[in-house]
């Protein structure tokens, strides 16, 4: 990870932080969320309750509205989508690339290690040629649904599997 995209981030996430209110989310409904992600092929009814108890933040947002990811934490979309875009460095100035680079939907996991990978290889896809590092990942809501993303940190997931 880039110290740009990293020092970018962290700014975007304490702002945030400092005017967000506390959602929080019923187990039953976090249990349901998680039967659409990866995880519940590995998980019993019972470990399912477990691993939701490590999502204990949620991320509301509206369509067109960016969303700020903590580089510390893995987050899974529960409603609505999310679309990466980003720019990158040109001799004419900074481009930017939105559209369809990567679009994340129910059930999909997104960190911000990920992110900047599907970033890559989808610019690489896109303008036919390898990008060194993009200048900032910009995560914006998509569709017409609110979007709802619950996070866990990566301590969390490890006692878990401990």
């Amino acid at each position: 990870m880039t110290g740009k995209l990293f020092f970018s981030v962290r700014n975007i996430v304490s702002t945030v932080m400092k005017r967000k209110k506390k959602v929080v989310i019923p187990l039953e409904t976090l249990c349901d969320y998680l039967k659409h992600t990866p995880f519940d092929q590995y998980l019993t009814p019972v470990t399912l309750s477990e691993f939701a108890s490590c999502f204990d933040e949620v991320v509301k947002s509206r369509p067109g509205k960016e969303i700020a990811l903590d580089p510390h934490k893995v987050y899974v979309v529960c409603q609505g989508e999310v679309d990466l875009s980003t720019s990158y460095p040109e001799v004419e100035g900074k481009v930017e690339a939105k559209g369809f680079l990567c679009r994340k939907r129910r059930g999909d996991i997104i960190n911000v290690t990920q992110t900047e990978r599907d970033v890559k290889r989808r610019m690489t896809v896109k303008i036919g040629k390898v990008i060194d590092v993009a200048e900032d990942i910009i995560t914006t809501g998509s569709g017409e649904a609110d979007i709802v993303l619950v996070s866990s940190t990566m301590k969390s997931l490890n006692d878990f599997t401990a």
